[in-house]
């Protein structure tokens, strides 16, 4: 588990200052690279597959929609479902 942790953190120091000039945190990196491969995804969805709580994803997506890198849309079948799609903005930093 130490190493685990310890090559968290290196990943962290290494991404940070790359993405900062984007307007993003290395922990919205791994979001932006799984709505951008999946286009449409839940919050659900996006939820289990990054390993991570409902509500922790709420107010991250929230952020990267605040700041125009993804937007959402209600489902047609089911108005409690939100889909997540990727903007061109985020689609030229993936």
């Amino acid at each position: 588990m130490h190493n685990i942790s310890a090559i968290s953190r290196c990943s962290t120091a290494y991404r940070q200052p790359i993405l900062a000039p984007l307007g993003i945190k290395p922990m919205h990196a791994s979001y932006l690279v799984c709505i951008c491969k999946n286009p449409g995804i839940t919050q659900d969805q996006l939820s289990r597959r990054l390993f991570l709580d409902k509500s922790s994803v709420a107010r991250q997506i929230s952020f990267l929609e605040e700041n125009g890198f993804v937007e959402r849309q209600v489902s047609s079948s089911d108005r409690r479902v939100m889909h997540i799609h990727p903007t061109t903005k985020a689609l030229d930093i993936l």
